[in-house]
């Protein structure tokens, strides 16, 4: 079962706040694959499924995890101490017509269910509080937001000045075409209809401006509200949109959990075929690619000097390797790190990127020949002659580190091996390696290969945001076929996934010159750190001391 992906908001960092995404999940059909909505048709098996599991990544209870049934009204819903003491009929009942719901409470996530209507997070740092509304035009017309804010003034003594909020993905103006009566609603709701439309063939709303309006307008300073600047219909295949699938489809939940012990978690990325850095809103515009490359590139080290003095932490004086970097992956969080900017040998790490690149160029089930001008290093499991599909090459090359795979690959996807090269050192820069460069795509050490553990983790974490890459990897066996009905029994290489516990991956590497190297992924209650170890003693070393450098991570986390 694959982890959800989540769009994180930096509010505030007493806060988690967030969007889901269809990554993840069980769902099936118009629900793939990770919808927790029980009113929208789906099964209940599959909700509680999907509900375990982003219950685990924000580490609460299930009965904490609270969203209201909604109808497009402006009913507000208070989640207190009183709340648990109910039974299960009375808390549904007091979920039953709301569209806006707020707390104090801790570990206690409250949210909204959307797929084109528009999220919005507040949260007031002064009295600590938190709102989430679901504002669809009919809502926005009757100014939810702003019945909202005068909710919290009313029940909690917040002040708009206090507030910070996030406007979440919904639809844009582009996609939003409504009818003449929609319009008139809007317009003899009071609204300057010059602000928040445009007329093409028929009336287009902008319903994210709508209800930033109405923020300021009740008192939040502009300074103080974001948004995503993301439209559900335009980018279905990330986020539900029920005008692209329909009602009887998925919902994305919007959700924003006050944290109860002082873990500073800077979540303010995408993780999808988008895994995210910087608040998304502040970057208007961005696609989840966009947003995907930020994610991988965020690297907060603002508290490796009080990880450092931790008790506990890892002897560094005992681990022979001789670069490493360490981060919790959600937040880019610096856990441990030594000499990540010096250029060293990736060894088979390199087919990260050799691999990332097949999967977005290639076509799965395209075949390819072990021809002689790709039988070049003769130490691989593939032989001169032998017929593979794609994916399945990709695989080999993945789990045995399989360098001969890889030349035929590269040059399957780059027409020779020199011209993929290029496309390897082109992807390089659009990620941002500044101090890498590749001279051929399965890492045999040569002096016009090299990369920095910060490089390779970008990379790392770049790579694990897309789900059919993350899958290959933590793949521990796998039978591979070849097109003339042999089979190829293949083990991964990395014995963490046998030896390691949480252990998602990602790839091993190892020449005499780059000593042992790992790439490693591991996610214990909800947390998942990426580990870049280069030039470990031995191929045995390279496990070993990953594996210290991972309890130390995970250990660091809990403090």
């Amino acid at each position: 079962m694959e982890q959800p992906t989540l769009l994180y908001y930096n509010i505030h960092h007493d806060v988690i706040a967030f969007s889901t995404t269809r990554q993840g999940g069980v769902s099936t059909g118009n629900y793939a694959s990770f919808n927790i909505n029980r009113y929208c048709g789906d099964s209940e098996e599959a909700i509680k499924g999907n509900r375990r599991q982003l219950c685990d990544l924000l580490q609460i209870d299930d009965e904490h995890l609270i969203m209201p049934h909604q109808v497009h009204l402006t009913k507000t819903a208070v989640i207190d101490e009183s709340f648990f003491n109910r039974s299960e009929e009375e808390r549904k009942e007091t979920l039953e017509g709301v569209d806006a719901i707020m707390t104090k409470l801790p570990d206690v996530c409250i949210g909204v269910s959307t797929a084109d209507c528009i999220p919005v997070l507040i949260y007031d740092s002064h009295r600590k509080v938190a709102a989430a509304i679901h504002a669809g035009w009919r809502g926005t017309v009757k100014r939810i937001v702003q019945q909202a804010i005068a909710d919290m003034k009313a029940i909690y003594g917040s002040e708009p000045k206090d507030m910070k909020s996030q406007i979440c993905p919904g639809i844009s103006l582009d996609s939003f075409e409504v009818g003449d009566e929609v319009y008139e609603a809007f317009a003899a709701a009071g609204f300057d209809m010059s602000l928040i439309s445009q007329r093409k063939e028929k009336w287009h709303i902008n319903l994210p401006e709508c209800n930033r309006l109405q923020l300021i307008e009740a008192g939040i300073p502009s300074e103080n509200i974001d948004t995503a600047n993301i439209c559900t219909m335009k980018q279905s295949e990330t986020f539900f949109s029920a005008r692209r699938l329909g009602i009887q489809s998925g919902r994305i939940f919007t959700g924003i959990n006050i944290i109860a012990k002082m873990i500073i978690l800077l979540m303010t990325m995408f993780t999808v075929a988008c895994s995210g850095c910087g608040n998304a809103s502040s970057n208007p515009g961005l696609t989840p690619e966009e947003l995907r490359v930020q994610a991988s590139q965020r690297i907060d080290s603002t508290l490796i000097q009080e990880f450092d003095s931790l008790s506990g932490k890892v002897m560094y004086d005992g681990l022979s390797a001789e670069a490493w970097i360490m981060a919790e992956d959600s937040s880019g969080l610096l856990i441990s790190a030594k000499n990540i900017h010096q250029r060293m040998p990736p060894a088979s790490l390199t087919k990260m990127m050799t691999c990332m690149l097949a999967l977005e160029q290639g076509n799965m089930s395209d075949t390819i020949v072990i021809t002689p001008d790709v039988f070049i290093q003769k130490d691989s499991r593939v032989r001169l002659g032998d017929s593979y599909l794609l994916g399945h090459l990709i695989q080999e090359m993945m789990l045995q580190s399989d360098n001969d795979a890889a030349n035929a690959i590269a040059k399957h996807i780059g027409g020779d091996i020199p011209a993929f090269c290029r496309m390897m050192n082109d992807k390089a820069a659009y990620l941002g390696m500044d101090s890498t460069h590749f001279a051929n795509p399965n890492g045999i050490t040569n002096d016009s290969t090299y990369s920095t553990a910060r490089d390779l983790l970008v990379l790392a974490r770049y790579c694990m945001r897309d789900s059919i890459f993350a899958e290959i990897v933590s793949t521990p066996f796998i039978d591979i076929p070849l097109l003339d009905g042999r089979h190829l029994p293949c083990d991964n290489t990395n014995l963490l996934l046998r030896d390691y516990d949480g252990c998602i991956g990602i790839k091993t590497g190892y020449t005499r010159r780059a000593g042992g190297c790992l790439a490693s992924a591991a996610t214990r209650k909800g947390k998942t750190l990426i580990l870049i170890l280069l030039n470990s003693k031995t191929k045995g070393t390279r496990f070993k001391e990953s594996s210290e450098l991972l309890d130390y991570g995970f250990l660091t986390l809990q403090s």
